[in-house]
């Protein structure tokens, strides 16, 4: 029962258009992004969304 409400919740989280700006961090950071096929860029995509709504971020030592 639950997992579908987590499901859903991931669902939402995932149709709405990936920022920008997140797109231009990886292509600058992340190597190995612009060789991956559309597929695989749109799950990763997708699974960088989830992880950042999901987690508790919190700064440290006067960062924010």
């Amino acid at each position: 029962m639950f997992q579908w409400f987590i499901n859903r919740r991931r669902s939402k989280l995932t149709a709405a258009p990936f920022p920008d700006a997140w797109e231009d961090i990886l292509e600058r950071n992340m190597g190995h992004y612009r060789l991956l096929h559309d597929a695989e860029r749109a799950h990763l995509r997708s699974l960088i969304q989830v992880f950042i709504a999901e987690k508790h971020w919190e700064g440290a030592g006067g960062l924010v």
